[in-house]
């Protein structure tokens, strides 16, 4: 089995991953603070809502660990992206409409943790990474498969978890309900929009 590292990014399935590769792996969420990933370390790891270029800034991982690694993540398309963050943190429930959220997207540090980073902050610095694309059932099992071959393991069911219920509506609805919030995402998430071809409707 070859070395693998998962970067768990928010809203992207990363539950799921974890769960589906979880004897495999080692969560350093709580503990990547008091240790240090020297480049020999044996342990296939997750890394949770943290950026790689961070911890190598902060001398906890030596970069020399990616080497002979293989890191891969989920996306998830922009717009999809932040219609589930937007139902996660529940921000309707604590008065703030669809619009008033796309605004203060603009308003938060690019460089300091947000859940709702662009992409941009997330794989920062990263030469290689696989990209797991986030979607219905069938085409996240032909995705994991891909992934079971990469790091040499038999093929596995992939498994869903933590599933958003909270939805209001379709997604067509979210957006046509809320003007000017589609063209919000489409700026402040240029990025991956443009790096993984991403359109609406999605």
């Amino acid at each position: 089995m070859k070395r693998f590292l998962f970067i768990h990014l928010p809203k992207n399935a990363g539950k799921s991953l974890q769960w589906s590769l979880q004897d495999l792996m080692t969560d350093v969420s709580r503990t990547i603070l008091k240790e240090r990933i020297p480049k020999d370390d044996p342990r296939n790891l997750i890394i949770e809502h943290m950026p790689v270029w961070q911890l190598i800034e902060r001398g906890q991982m030596d970069p020399a660990y990616l080497d002979n690694t293989f890191v891969f993540t989920c996306i998830r398309n922009a717009w999809d992206r932040f219609r589930s963050l937007y139902y996660y943190k529940k921000q309707d429930q604590k008065g703030y409409s669809v619009q008033q959220m796309v605004d203060l997207l603009y308003t938060g540090d690019p460089n300091k943790y947000s859940m709702w980073n662009s992409y941009e902050f997330w794989l920062r610095g990263l030469k290689q990474c696989e990209f797991v694309h986030y979607g219905p059932n069938k085409v996240m099992q032909r995705n994991f498969n891909f992934i079971c071959k990469k790091i040499g393991i038999p093929l596995r069911r992939f498994g869903y978890t933590n599933s958003n219920q909270n939805y209001k509506g379709t997604s067509a609805e979210f957006y046509e309900q809320n003007p000017g919030a589609k063209e919000g995402v489409a700026d402040f998430y240029a990025y991956e929009i443009d790096r993984f071809n991403q359109t609406f409707p999605y």
